[in-house]
């Protein structure tokens, strides 16, 4: 749990996504019980394109920390529904979304297990459309230090190993609490270990995606 993080509760899950008891956060990562995540990769339209926002991590976070990460994702807790991971959109980005709003793009299994941190999740990925810019979300600086928008056809040829870096360009905030802009070069070990597992996590999240932006034309 990160610091200053109040004790959450969150449902157990079987292999096959079956409640069977109740743990802690905590106790969820120590034992590598089988839970419930929200994730949303949010999409702008800008000028005729599509850009997926990248989140930048906490640097004082536990796991993942500085990586890029998909825009807005977290545990669902102890009776949520998945309806009612929406409400990551709004701790993380600052924006209310209602749930119809989102195209459900599925469900992943994820494991990432370390000595210290046993991680298994099903992954409800989600895609919003919208054309928002970047600087209307206001994120939870507590999590995140930044954003960044990567062109879609760009991040796909970077996906699928057509090129080593894909550019982005976004904002963090430095050491003093002041907000910079900046535009990088974002290589595969720059994104959180789901990515890095490039046949996994984020391969299964954008086709899907291309396929919902397919069934859209």
């Amino acid at each position: 749990m990160d610091v200053g993080q109040m004790i959450e509760y969150i449902d157990v899950l079987d292999e096959d996504m079956k409640p069977i008891a109740v743990a802690t956060r905590e106790e969820v990562h120590q034992k590598g019980f089988w839970h419930q995540t929200f994730h949303c990769a949010v999409m702008l339209q800008e000028a005729g394109k599509n850009y997926i926002v990248f989140q930048r991590r906490h640097p004082l976070k536990k796991t993942f920390p500085y990586k890029l990460d998909i825009s807005a994702a977290g545990h669902l807790l102890h009776g949520e529904s998945v309806e009612d991971g929406v409400r990551e959109l709004e701790e993380e980005l600052g924006i209310s979304v209602d749930y119809k709003e989102l195209v459900y793009l599925g469900m992943h299994k994820g494991v990432y297990l370390t000595e210290e941190y046993w991680d298994r999740e099903f992954h409800h990925i989600h895609l919003l459309q919208t054309d928002w810019k970047l600087s209307d979300f206001t994120i939870q600086r507590s999590e995140l230090i930044g954003l960044y928008q990567m062109e879609w056809q760009s991040f796909q040829a970077f996906l699928k190993g057509e090129r080593s870096t894909v550019e982005a360009f976004g904002y963090e905030y430095n050491a003093n609490g002041m907000m910079e802009e900046r535009r990088i070069k974002a290589h595969q070990a720059d994104f959180a270990a789901q990515g890095a597992c490039w046949d996994g996590y984020f391969t299964y999240t954008f086709e899907q995606i291309e396929k919902a932006l397919s069934r859209s034309d």
